[in-house]
């Protein structure tokens, strides 16, 4: 392995915080999905839950820098993630039919009684 794949010495962790993330993606996805899927997942997890969004605009370089994965690749996962359900893209288009950010957000289960439950998509101001 040359020295660019060698990850830099880790500071440390400073004054924990947290992302709220659910269990159910650990116990269910984290075994089954791919290295670049779960990469995937954990940021759009960290952008949206993070921020107490149920869903947020993320633009694709934001989710390459974030995952260091290739363009390829993170296009390749969420379109996986889609086609198994785990999240959802609402692509942005503008009036004149121009590409804008498109809103990611993670598909909840059917509405049970007294259970949280997301719309098929939220503002994410």
């Amino acid at each position: 392995m040359g020295d660019a794949a060698r990850p830099k010495p880790w500071r440390g962790l400073e004054a924990p915080n947290f992302t709220p993330f659910p269990n159910q993606l650990l116990d269910e996805l984290l075994s089954v999905l791919t290295p670049p899927q779960w990469k995937v997942v954990s940021f759009l997890a960290r952008k949206t839950f993070g921020w107490a969004k149920r869903a947020d605009r993320i633009s694709l370089r934001q989710i390459v820098t974030g995952t260091g994965l290739s363009r390829r690749a993170v296009i390749a996962a969420v379109q996986a993630l889609e086609a198994a359900r785990v999240v959802y893209v609402v692509r942005g288009l503008d009036d004149d039919g121009r590409t804008e950010t498109n809103l990611y957000g993670f598909v909840f289960a059917p509405q049970r009684e007294g259970a949280f439950h997301a719309p098929p998509y939220a503002r994410s101001e």
